[in-house]
């Protein structure tokens, strides 16, 4: 199933939904034509994003920040995924400082009543680079957690925005095998409250396809340790009245 098949509020399972009850046209659920206009036989009902999209629009005038993850056709190299919560009180915080695990850090999670802010960051060092290059997961909603990218069958949506270039000290040791605790006003916290990292995924990344408009990028990952080997593809999508939001998605092997 296609980007705006997932993302559209009106369809319902195998290759049916309310316009096309009795089975889609194939150049829609291939996605080859986006159905934002009259299509023969959709009885006046077009696409229409479902709610959480609608509220995910992380518009720039830099195309979301494509510029700030140039990475080009077979580049490849190291990456790593840190799950970064914040918004923490001091209180809270205080209980992932000794947190040496990952079993640890999901435990302590579970303990904290409310839901903090969370989102992964993925990092990447591409062999040759002295930066790392990346983006940042959430969804829509802002409700994440890991097992959205370690269980990705049934998966929310996760969008993506792509962070500036960074010291590649955030993959050689921000949260690997300790959690990182950050004082307010230090990066990743807010002026008052405390952000905590834990690294929960490493591995190597290749980009095997880079579309020449840029909007569309398969990333084959190998070598982790949580989250399934394989292809990962980022899209950017078309939602409605000519938005678009970058999306992360994961392919198979």
């Amino acid at each position: 199933m296609n980007f705006q098949c997932a993302m559209c509020r009106h369809y319902e399972k195998d290759m049916k939904c309310r316009a096309f009850p009795d089975g889609m046209p194939g150049e829609l659920f291939s996605g080859e034509t986006f159905h934002d206009k009259p299509f023969k036989g959709d009885d006046g009902i077009q696409f229409e994003p479902m709610d959480e999209i609608e509220k995910a629009d992380n518009t720039s005038d830099n195309e979301f920040g494509r510029d700030k993850f140039d990475a080009e056709e077979g580049d490849k190299g190291k990456f790593i995924i840190h799950e970064h919560l914040r918004g923490l009180s001091e209180e809270e915080v205080d209980k992932f400082r000794d947190v040496t695990s990952f079993e640890s850090w999901e435990n302590t999670k579970s303990q904290i009543k409310r839901k903090a802010s969370s989102h992964s960051d993925f990092r990447w060092k591409i062999d040759g680079r002295k930066y790392f290059i990346g983006f940042t997961l959430t969804t829509p909603s802002s409700i994440h957690d890991t097992n959205d990218l370690i269980h990705p069958k049934g998966k929310k949506i996760l969008v993506a925005a792509f962070k500036s270039h960074g010291p590649l000290e955030w993959i050689e040791r921000v949260g690997k095998g300790q959690c990182t605790v950050q004082e307010p006003g230090e990066p990743g916290a807010t002026v008052n409250t405390y952000a905590a990292f834990f690294m929960y995924e490493e591995g190597q990344c290749k980009a095997t396809y880079v579309k020449e408009s840029g909007h569309a990028i398969s990333l084959e990952i190998t070598d982790t340790k949580r989250i399934p080997e394989g292809q990962w593809n980022l899209n950017f999508v078309p939602v409605s009245k000519g938005r678009r939001i970058w999306l992360f998605d994961y392919q198979g092997k």
